[in-house]
């Protein structure tokens, strides 16, 4: 249960639907839309112990392979470069793999973009008929999302819904009014510096949320009503499972 926990209220509601509650209240922009038809937010911290400690060292980030069915997912810190699927696939898009890298590179020639495709697909055939692609099964076990031949880590089906979105009905109840009341009240002081270079206040409100709901799933795990995640060198602190949308 502290497992399940970690990933739903950690990730799916602290950074997914208590996102979008908030945006609807109007104390936070969830991303600008780019040309291309993207839409982010770029956001920048300056190298220094102590910023590093509320960007890469909170539990608030998200990794997620999906071909918008199926997710092979993180979720964790950004203390490092985790040793999985979608940091995997990235770093093929750019042509740089780290030498832990490169034995995955080795077991399936596939571009990134068919990557993005196959590996999602194959799991999900995985956990619905138990088997799938031989090299596809090899890639799973190699990132730790399957073991001797079957999935190794939680999964979430379209079934697990309704209590998924009961958690987050409770979760916005809770801390949601006390969420909104912090961000209006530090989105325009300016004794932030983007404050002062004019940065739009619910973008700002955007960082300052993750930095406000990665403290807050600190507090979760420290008092071990969630699962924490492991602390891997190198990589940070992250657990991994899979969510099934359709």
């Amino acid at each position: 249960p502290q497992v399940n926990l970690y990933h739903i209220l950690c990730g799916m509601v602290m950074d997914g639907t208590m996102m979008d509650a908030l945006a609807s209240r109007g104390a936070l922009s969830i991303g600008r839309r780019r040309k291309n038809g993207a839409e982010y937010l770029s956001i920048l911290y300056e190298k220094c112990h102590e910023l590093q400690a509320f960007s890469d060292g909170l539990l608030c980030s998200w990794n997620r392979l999906t071909d918008g069915e199926c997710a092979l997912q993180s979720f964790g810190d950004a203390n490092g470069e985790r040793f999985d699927l979608y940091r995997f696939v990235r770093l093929l898009e750019r042509g740089r793999l780290p030498e832990r890298f490169e034995n995955a590179a080795s077991l399936d020639g596939r571009s990134p973009d068919s990557l993005r495709v196959w590996l999602p697909f194959e799991a999900k055939q995985l956990i619905l008929h138990g088997t799938c692609d031989e090299a596809a099964l090899r890639l799973l076990e190699l990132f730790g999302y399957a073991r001797n031949g079957g999935i190794c880590v939680p999964v979430f089906l379209p079934k697990d819904g309704a209590v998924i979105s009961l958690i987050a009905e409770e979760a916005e109840k809770a801390a949601a009014d006390a969420m909104e009341e912090a961000l209006n009240a530090f989105e325009s002081d300016r004794r932030l510096f983007s404050v002062r270079q004019g940065v739009p206040p619910l973008e700002i409100a955007n960082e300052l949320c993750h930095i406000l709901f990665g403290c807050l799933n600190e507090r979760i795990v420290s008092e071990e009503f969630a699962a924490a995640p492991p602390d891997v060198p190198g990589e940070g602190r992250f657990l991994r499972s899979v969510q099934i949308d359709a």
